[in-house]
This record gives C-alpha cells, sequence and structure tokens, in this order.
C-alpha cells in the first residue's frame, strides 16, 4: 500500500475517497475516462511528467482538475 500512500499526499480529492469506510475492497467508478488518460495522469502524479497525444490533452487537463491534479 505504499503506492496509495503516496497517491493520498499528492491528491486531496483521492486522500477524501480512500480514507472513507468503504470496505475491505473499495470501488471507485471513473465515469467516460479513457484508460489511457487515466494512465497518464496518474503517470504524472508519480513521477512529474507523462506523454500524451495532442488529441488526449484536453481530456487529461479535464481529468486533472476533476481530480484537483496541479499540472
Amino acid at each position: 500500500m505504499v503506492r496509495s500512500a503516496y497517491v493520498n499526499i499528492k491528491n486531496v480529492l483521492l486522500q477524501t475517497i480512500l480514507q472513507r469506510q468503504l470496505g475491505m475492497y473499495p470501488l471507485i467508478v471513473l465515469k467516460d475516462m479513457q484508460f489511457s488518460v487515466l494512465k497518464s495522469l496518474i503517470e504524472f502524479m508519480y513521477c512529474g511528467e507523462t506523454s500524451v497525444t495532442e488529441d488526449n490533452l484536453s481530456a487529461l487537463l479535464q481529468a486533472a482538475k476533476f481530480f484537483q491534479v496541479n499540472i
């Protein structure tokens, strides 16, 4: 769970969600989010940089805004 702790520190929204009593197997539904965009966002949160196609740039910025990640 080291990775989830790191994500919690980096993101207030995820920290709030994961601190709730969600049971042993929490499930977070990300409606209308492409896997490639989510992957790029998580890569940015862990590494501080990511590569994204021009087609996915707008979606990445929207996802970052939704999750309150400063890019």
